[in-house]
C-alpha cells in the first residue's frame, strides 16, 4: 500500500521536479522515526503551498502524464490540468478510437461540449461521424460544418425511413431474422415465446416474397408482419404469445414511428457511413421506439460492414447518446444483447463507438470493459460515483474528487500506455447553441431525399399512420381476406398481381372527384376499401369518429358516388354495409390507396360467407375461403376437423344451386352444407336438394340466415 509520503511525493513531482526525488532519498536515508517525521512534515507544507492542500477535499489527486505521452496523439481533447495549472495539451490517438470511448457525467457537467470537441477533432481527421441524438442538440454543428447531414426521425423537416426487416447487403436472410427479432423483443420487452412467433412470421413472409430465393419482388414491412399475426391461427400457449406480439407490432406501426419504418428501400442507410450525419430522435414519442431504431440501425451498419471484410483503418465513429437505453446494466446471468456482442468485434471492421450517458451506474459492464478510454465528468449520485471509480480504478481520495469536479473538467483514464487517471480541462466548443433552426435544416437538407416509403397512402396523411385497428369480431371474422389452407395472407407478389388485375377491371377513364378529399375522408375511404364488411358503428370506433362526424363523411362520399350501400336483413335487424363504386376505386387510386381486387361475389354473399365461417369456427373447424375444386372452380368455404371435410356453399337464390351441387357432390367431401341467406334462397335450396340424385352423394344439410345471425 502506498504510504502518505509516497503519495505526497507523487503529487508534488509534477510541480517540483527533481527536488522531490532528493526529499524521497532523504526520507529513505533517515534511520530514526523523528527524521522521517520531519521529511513528511516538510512534504505536507510543500503540498499546502503548491497544491493548495488543506482540510478540504483534495481537488488535485490526479497526477498528470508526461508531456511526451499527452501530446503523442492527433485529436485534441483539452489541456492537462494539475494543481490549478494548465500544463500542456492532451491528444487522443485516432487509431485507438475504434476500441471505443465512454463519457459519463451528470446533466450540465459538459458532456455535450466534450462530445462536440471530440466530433470536431474526429471529422478533422477525415473520419466519418454518425451521431444518434436523443435531444436535438447536435444539429448546431451544422453552423461550423455546412455539409453535415441532419435527419429528423419521426418529423417531416428532414425525414428518414428505415425498414428493419430488410437485411443489409451480404447478410443472409435467416441470420438477419434472428438478429432483428432479438432487437425488437429487447426494445419492447418481449419474451421467448414472442421471439419464436415473430421468427416464424418473418420466415413465412420472406418465403412468400422470394427473399430466400433472391427473387424478391417486395420486402416485408412491420405492417405485413402484423397482418400475418392477425391472420394465422394459433392455439394454446402460442395464442397467449400472439397477444404480446401484437402489442409490440401495434406500437411499431402506430403514428410517426409507423411512417418511419414503412419503406421498401434501405439503400440510403449504408450511405450514412460515407457522410457526417446526425439522426435526431426526439420526434419519436417513446423510449422503446428510440431504442429499437438506434439498435436496429447500428446492427444494420455493423452487419453491412461485416460483409465487406476486416479493415485496420478506422473509418467511422458512431456516437450513442443516452447509451443506457441500449446498454442497460443487467443481472450477471442475463444474456448479452446484440449490440453488446457487436461491441466486442466491431473494431475489426473500421467502426468505433462513443458512448455518452449521465447515469454511469445504469450502463452495462460490457460498455466499460470494452472501452479504451473512459472519461468522467462531474458525478452527483453515489451509485454513479461508485460505478466510475470502479471502472477507472480510482483511490478513495480520487473517488471523492469526482463529486467536486468543476464544469468542463474531466478525469481521463486510458486502458494502457498510461495506467493512471489524470485531469483534463475541456475547451469551450465554437458551436453556437440554438443557432440552427428547423427551417435551416429543411433548406440545407432539401437536396437529400430519403423518404422512400412505398406506402403512398401514408405519405398522403403527412407521414403519420393512424393506429391500426383491431379486427371487428362482431361483424367480420376474416376481414374480407380470403383464407387459404395454411391460413396465411397472400404473398407480396400475389398481392401485387391481384392489384394489377383489379386496376384493369374498372374503367380507368373515370375521373376522381374534383374537390380534394379531406384527411378524414381519405381515411374513411381507405377503411371501406380494406373492410367492406365492417358495421358502421365499428368503423366509426376504429377511425375515432363521432357519430355525427362519421355520418357526415359517409353521406358526403355516398352522395359523390364514391361508395354505395347494401342493406342486409338479419335475425336481429338490418345491417347496412358500404363498398366502393367504380368512381370510388378511381378515387382510391388517385389518393394512393389500393382498392384491392374487384370481388366476384356480392357484398351480401361476402357478408354471409363470413358469418358462416364464424359459425363453423366456433364449432372447432379450420376454415379456408374459395377452396378450389378440381375442374369445377371453387367452393365458398371448406371446413375441416379431425379428418372430416365439409363443403359450404352460400346461396342468395340468384345462382343455379343444382349446378353448384352437382359440381361438388363427387369431389370427395364428407358433407355438404347449403346456407340460404333469405326466404327465396331457402325455397331454391330445398328444390335443388330434392332434384339431386342422392346415390353415392355425401350428406347434404341446409342452414338459413337465422342459424347464423
Amino acid at each position: 500500500m502506498m504510504t502518505r509520503v509516497q503519495e505526497l511525493c507523487r503529487k508534488l513531482k509534477p510541480v517540483m521536479g527533481r527536488k522531490i526525488d532528493r526529499l524521497w532519498s532523504a526520507y529513505l536515508a533517515e534511520s530514526d522515526a523523528d527524521g522521517k517525521a520531519d521529511v513528511e512534515q516538510t512534504l505536507e507544507l510543500l503540498a499546502a503551498k503548491h497544491l493548495g492542500a488543506d482540510y478540504n477535499i483534495d481537488r488535485s489527486p490526479f497526477p498528470p502524464p508526461s508531456s511526451e505521452f499527452a501530446e503523442s496523439g492527433d485529436i485534441k481533447v483539452g489541456t492537462v490540468s494539475y494543481a490549478d495549472i494548465q500544463m500542456y495539451p492532451f491528444y487522443l490517438k485516432s487509431p485507438r478510437l475504434k476500441e471505443h470511448i465512454l463519457i459519463a457525467g451528470r446533466s450540465g457537467s459538459g458532456k455535450t461540449n466534450l462530445t462536440f470537441v471530440l466530433m470536431e477533432g474526429i471529422m478533422g481527421r477525415g473520419i466519418k461521424v454518425l451521431a444518434l441524438d436523443w435531444k436535438r442538440g447536435y444539429r448546431d454543428l451544422m453552423g461550423l460544418y455546412p455539409k453535415l447531414r441532419v435527419y429528423t426521425i419521426g418529423r417531416d423537416i428532414s425525414p428518414f425511413r428505415f425498414n428493419p426487416l430488410i437485411p443489409p447487403a451480404g447478410c443472409e436472410p435467416h441470420i438477419w431474422i434472428k438478429l432483428i427479432v432479438d432487437v425488437i423483443a429487447g426494445a419492447y420487452f418481449g419474451g421467448e415465446g414472442v421471439i419464436s412467433l415473430l421468427v416464424a412470421g418473418l420466415d413465412h413472409l420472406y418465403s412468400r416474397a422470394g427473399v430466400f430465393d433472391k427473387q424478391q419482388t417486395h420486402w416485408p414491412t412491420i405492417q405485413d408482419l402484423l397482418v400475418w399475426l392477425r391472420t394465422v391461427k394459433l392455439r394454446g400457449r402460442a395464442a397467449m404469445w400472439q397477444a404480446s406480439a401484437e402489442r409490440i407490432l401495434l406500437a411499431m406501426t402506430y403514428g410517426e414511428f409507423g411512417a418511419v419504418l414503412n419503406t421498401q428501400d434501405n439503400s440510403h442507410v449504408a450511405e450514412l457511413l460515407n457522410q457526417n450525419a446526425v439522426l435526431e430522435m426526439d420526434g419519436l414519442s417513446g423510449s422503446s421506439d428510440k431504442t429499437l431504431f438506434s439498435e436496429a440501425l447500428t446492427l444494420y451498419l455493423y452487419r453491412y460492414r461485416l460483409a465487406q471484410g476486416p479493415q485496420e483503418k478506422l473509418t467511422n465513429i458512431i456516437i450513442i447518446e443516452e447509451a443506457h437505453n441500449l446498454l442497460l446494466k443487467k443481472a450477471s446471468e442475463s444474456k448479452e444483447s446484440i449490440l453488446e456482442t457487436s461491441i466486442r468485434m466491431v473494431r475489426q471492421y473500421g467502426l468505433g463507438y462513443v458512448f455518452v450517458d449521465q447515469s454511469a451506474s445504469l450502463l452495462s459492464k460490457v460498455a466499460f470493459a470494452n472501452s479504451y478510454g473512459t472519461i468522467a465528468l462531474s458525478q452527483k449520485l453515489r451509485s454513479d460515483v461508485q460505478a466510475m471509480a470502479s471502472a477507472m480504478n480510482l483511490s478513495d481520495e480520487q473517488k471523492e474528487a469526482l463529486n467536486t469536479l468543476p464544469v468542463g473538467s474531466a478525469v481521463v483514464r486510458l486502458a494502457d500506455e498510461h495506467p493512471e487517471p489524470f485531469l483534463v480541462r475541456i475547451p469551450l466548443s465554437a458551436v453556437s447553441e440554438g443557432s440552427v433552426s428547423d427551417q435551416v435544416v429543411k433548406e440545407r437538407m432539401a437536396c437529400y431525399h430519403t423518404d422512400s416509403s412505398s406506402n403512398r397512402f401514408t405519405q398522403s396523411l403527412s407521414g403519420v399512420v393512424p393506429a391500426i385497428p383491431l379486427p371487428d369480431r362482431k361483424s367480420e371474422i376474416t376481414d374480407n381476406n380470403k383464407t387459404n389452407k395454411d391460413t396465411h395472407p397472400p404473398s407480396p407478389r400475389e398481392s401485387e398481381t391481384e392489384y394489377e388485375k383489379s386496376k384493369s377491371v374498372y374503367d380507368s377513364k373515370l375521373k376522381p372527384p374534383n374537390k380534394t378529399m379531406t384527411r378524414e375522408e381519405i381515411r374513411f375511404l381507405a377503411d371501406v376499401a380494406e373492410r367492406p364488411l365492417s358495421t358502421t358503428v365499428s368503423r366509426y370506433q376504429r377511425l375515432h369518429l363521432s357519430r355525427r362526424r362519421g355520418n357526415a363523411i359517409r353521406q358526403h362520399l355516398a352522395s359523390a358516388g364514391i361508395i354505395e350501400s347494401a342493406a342486409i336483413a338479419t335475425r336481429s335487424g338490418q345491417v347496412v354495409l358500404y363498398q366502393l363504386t367504380d368512381l370510388g376505386r378511381s378515387a382510391c387510386s388517385a389518393a394512393g390507396i389500393k382498392p384491392g381486387p374487384r370481388s366476384r361475389e356480392s357484398l351480401e354473399h361476402s357478408f354471409w360467407a363470413s358469418r358462416a365461417a364464424r359459425h363453423f369456427e366456433r364449432e372447432g373447424y379450420d376454415i379456408s375461403r374459395e377452396h378450389p375444386v378440381k375442374g369445377n372452380g371453387a367452393i365458398d368455404l371448406l371446413a375441416e376437423k379431425g379428418g372430416t371435410r365439409v363443403a359450404i356453399e352460400v346461396e342468395t337464390g340468384k345462382s343455379n344451386i343444382k349446378v353448384n351441387l352437382n359440381k361438388i357432390k363427387n369431389a370427395g367431401f364428407d358433407r355438404i352444407v347449403l346456407v340460404a341467406t333469405c326466404p327465396a334462397a331457402v325455397v331454391a335450396c330445398q328444390k335443388a336438394v330434392d332434384s339431386t340424385e342422392r346415390d353415392q352423394s355425401p350428406q347434404i344439410e341446409q342452414l338459413s340466415w337465422f342459424d347464423l345471425s
